[in-house]
C-alpha cells in the first residue's frame, strides 16, 4: 500500500508540475515548461530515495529480471547519449538528454514498483493520467467561455497553449476513458468515465486537429472491435456465408467512405496538409543525406532550414510551395523527425521496444472486459497515429506518459533474458549515485528558472531603455546561449543597442540555432550598418530564399540596392514585390506595397522624360 501511495504521488507531482508555468504566462518564454518537470521529478526522486536509505538495512538481496522491452530501451537511451556526445554542435545544452534520463530512470522505477499487484497499480497509474487529462478539460473550458486566458492567439489550448498540442494529449486520455468504461463494473464510475469521453469529444473536435480525430477513430474501432468480437469481420463471414456477397459490398462501401472521409479531412485544411507534404519531401532529402546516424542531437531546427532555404534558392519559380513555406521547429511527423536527428538506428530501436511492447498477450482474452493491458496498448497506439501527422513525441508531458505506459505493458511480460542479485552494498552504491545525479538534475532545473527569470528581467529593461540591460545579457549569456529563442533575443537586442560587431560575430558563431528569416533579417541591419554591404545583400537573400512569400527581405534588399545605387537591381526587387500576393495582411505589407507602387510610378515618369 506505501509503495501504491508513494507511486500516486510521484505521477501526480511529475503530471502536474508541467502546469506549473501556466501560475504566471508571462515567464512561458524565458521558463520552459519542462524545466518544472525536471525539477518535480528530481525532487520526487531525492524524497523516494531518502526513504529507501531509512529502510535499506531491511532489505536482503534483490533479484532483477530484466526482458527484453528493458534491455532495448537502455540501448536506445544509451543511444541518444553516445549521438548527444558525438554532436559537437549541440552537446552544450543538457535539456532534452537529462529529460531522456528522467525517461528510462522512470521507466525502471515504474517497472520495479508495478511488479508487486501489477493490476491494481496499473489502474492507479491510468486514473491518475486521466485525472490530468480531466483537468486540462476544465482548463480548456474554461478558456473557451473566456474566464481564463489562453497562452497563445488561440482561444483554448489548455495548459500547452495549442489546440493541437492538447488535442494530442487527451486522445491518449481519452482512449483510457473508453477503455476503462469497459473495464469497470460500478455503475457511479462508469458514470463519470461517460461523461468525461464526451467531453474529451467535445474538445478534441473543436481543436481542429485532424491527426487528434484520426487517432480517436481508431482507438474506438479498436476498443469496440475487442469488446464485441460477435461483430468482427471473421465472425461475420463465419456466421453469415450465405450473405457474404451483401457483407463483401457493406465492407467496399465502407472503405470507399473511409476514403471520403479522409478526402475531407484533407481538404478541411488544404494549405496545412500540402505545408506538411512540403516539409516530409525536405524531411526525406535530410534523412537520405545521413540515414544512419542522423544530423545530430537536436539539429532539426538547423538541418531543417538551411535545406529548405538550399530547396528555394534552387527552385526559385516554385511559387506553390514558396507559399506554404514557413520557420518550422517540427517535422509533423515525428517518425521522420527522429531520423532527421538520431537516424535510423533509432527508429528501428524504437520500433523493436513497439513490436516487443504490443507483442505481450493479453491476461484477459474473454471479451466480456476490455483488459487493463489492452487499454495501455490503445493509449499507445492513439500517440503512434498522432506521431503520423503531428509532434505528440516533441511534448513532454506527452513523451513521459509514452514511456509510463511502455512502463505499464512490460510489467506483463515475464520472459526474462538477464537476471542480477544485488546485495546491500550493490543497492547502496547505486542508490548514491541515482541521489547525486537526481541532485545536479535538481540545481541545473534551479539555474534554469533563476537565469530564466535574470532574462525576463534583462528584456524588461530592455523595453525601458536602462542603461545596463546589454551588461545583464551578457551576464546570462554562457547559460543561456542554445536556447534557439534567446540566441535570436540576444542579437536583436545586440543591434538594438547599437553595437553591431557583436551582433554579427554573435550570429556568425550562433545563427544556425535560430535559423529563421529575423535572423537573416537582423544580420543583415548590422552587416548593413556596418557598411558590408555584400553580406547584407546575402543575408537579406536567405532570409527572402528560406521564405519567398514574405515581403520584408525583398524590401529590405529593394532599400539596400537603392542606397548602394543599383538602381537596376532596385528596379527588379521592386517589380518583384509589386506583384507579390499577400499572405497575412498587416499595416507593414500596405506600407510596402504603397511605396513600391509609387517607386515605379515615379520611375515610368523618369523614363518618359527622358
Amino acid at each position: 500500500m506505501k509503495r501504491t501511495l508513494v507511486l500516486l504521488s510521484f505521477l501526480l507531482i511529475v503530471l502536474i508540475s508541467s502546469l506549473l508555468f501556466t501560475v504566471d504566462f508571462e515567464t512561458y518564454l524565458y521558463i520552459n515548461a519542462y524545466t518544472y518537470i525536471q525539477l518535480a521529478f528530481s525532487i520526487c526522486f531525492i524524497l523516494i530515495l531518502l526513504y529507501s536509505f531509512t529502510e535499506w538495512h531491511k532489505n536482503g538481496t534483490v533479484k532483477l529480471n530484466i526482458n527484453l522491452i528493458d534491455l532495448f530501451i537502455f540501448i536506445l537511451g544509451s543511444y541518444l547519449f553516445i549521438r548527444y556526445l558525438f554532436s559537437s554542435r549541440f552537446n552544450m545544452d543538457p535539456d532534452n538528454i537529462l529529460f531522456v534520463s528522467i525517461l528510462v530512470i522512470s521507466y525502471y522505477y515504474l517497472r520495479n514498483v508495478l511488479s508487486l499487484n501489477r493490476s491494481l497499480n496499473i489502474k492507479v497509474v491510468l486514473y491518475v493520467m486521466l485525472s490530468i487529462g480531466l483537468l486540462q478539460l476544465i482548463y480548456s473550458i474554461l478558456q473557451l467561455i473566456g474566464i481564463l486566458p489562453n497562452l497563445f492567439p488561440f482561444k483554448f489550448g489548455g495548459s500547452f497553449g495549442n489546440p493541437g498540442d492538447l488535442a494530442n494529449f487527451l486522445v491518449v486520455t481519452f482512449s483510457i476513458s473508453l477503455g476503462l468504461l469497459f473495464h469497470e463494473d460500478k455503475k457511479i464510475i462508469r458514470g463519470i468515465l461517460l461523461a468525461s469521453i464526451v467531453l474529451h469529444l467535445l474538445i478534441i473536435i473543436v481543436s481542429h486537429a485532424r491527426a487528434a480525430w484520426l487517432a480517436s477513430i481508431v482507438s474506438t474501432i479498436l476498443i469496440f472491435y475487442i469488446r464485441f468480437p460477435q461483430y468482427s469481420i471473421r465472425n461475420i463471414i463465419r456466421v453469415n456465408k450465405n450473405k457474404l456477397l451483401r457483407f463483401v459490398i457493406v465492407l467496399i462501401c465502407a472503405f470507399l467512405l473511409g476514403v471520403f472521409a479522409l478526402y475531407k479531412l484533407y481538404n478541411l485544411k488544404s494549405a496545412s496538409a500540402d505545408g506538411r507534404i512540403f516539409i516530409w519531401n525536405i524531411c526525406v532529402k535530410l534523412i537520405t543525406e545521413k540515414p544512419v546516424f542522423g544530423h545530430g542531437y537536436n539539429s532539426f531546427l538547423s538541418s531543417f532550414g538551411q535545406s529548405q532555404l538550399d530547396y528555394f534558392k534552387h527552385n526559385p519559380d516554385d511559387f506553390k510551395n514558396g507559399w506554404l513555406a514557413a520557420n518550422t521547429v517540427f517535422a509533423f511527423n515525428d517518425y521522420l523527425q527522429i531520423m532527421v536527428e538520431y537516424g535510423c538506428i533509432a527508429l528501428m530501436l524504437l520500433f523493436v521496444i513497439l513490436y516487443k511492447v504490443l507483442a505481450i498477450n493479453d491476461e484477459n482474452k474473454s471479451g466480456q472486459k476490455i483488459s487493463l493491458v489492452f487499454i495501455c496498448k490503445i493509449a499507445i497506439i492513439s500517440i503512434l497515429l498522432s506521431m503520423l501527422f503531428s509532434y505528440p513525441l516533441q511534448n513532454r508531458t506527452i513523451k513521459f506518459c509514452f514511456f509510463v505506459l511502455l512502463a505499464l505493458v512490460s510489467v506483463f511480460d515475464d520472459k526474462s533474458i538477464m537476471q542480477f542479485n544485488l546485495k546491500k552494498g550493490h543497492l547502496l552504491i547505486a542508490k548514491i549515485v541515482l541521489f547525486m545525479y537526481m541532485g545536479y538534475i535538481f540545481y541545473y532545473s534551479l539555474q534554469s528558472v533563476n537565469y530564466g527569470l535574470k532574462w525576463k528581467q534583462a528584456y524588461s529593461n530592455s523595453l525601458a531603455g536602462t542603461e545596463n540591460y546589454v551588461s545583464q545579457y551578457d551576464s546570462i549569456h554562457n547559460f543561456l546561449i542554445h536556447d534557439f529563442s534567446f540566441v535570436l533575443n540576444y542579437g536583436s537586442i545586440l543591434y538594438k543597442s547599437g553595437h553591431y560587431d557583436r551582433c554579427t560575430k554573435h550570429f556568425e558563431k550562433y545563427g544556425y540555432l535560430c535559423l529563421s528569416t529575423d535572423m537573416y533579417l537582423i544580420l543583415g541591419r548590422a552587416y548593413e550598418e556596418t557598411e558590408n554591404y555584400m553580406k547584407a545583400e546575402e543575408s537579406y537573400r536567405n532570409a527572402s530564399q528560406l521564405i519567398p512569400h514574405q515581403f520584408l527581405p525583398k524590401y529590405n534588399l529593394f532599400k539596400l540596392y537603392k542606397k548602394t545605387n543599383q538602381i537596376d537591381k532596385a528596379n527588379d526587387m521592386a517589380l518583384q514585390i509589386s506583384y507579390m500576393k499577400i499572405k497575412v495582411y498587416s499595416e507593414v505589407v500596405k506600407e510596402i506595397k504603397t511605396e513600391i507602387n509609387q517607386y515605379l510610378l515615379d520611375q515610368n515618369v523618369q523614363a518618359k522624360s527622358k
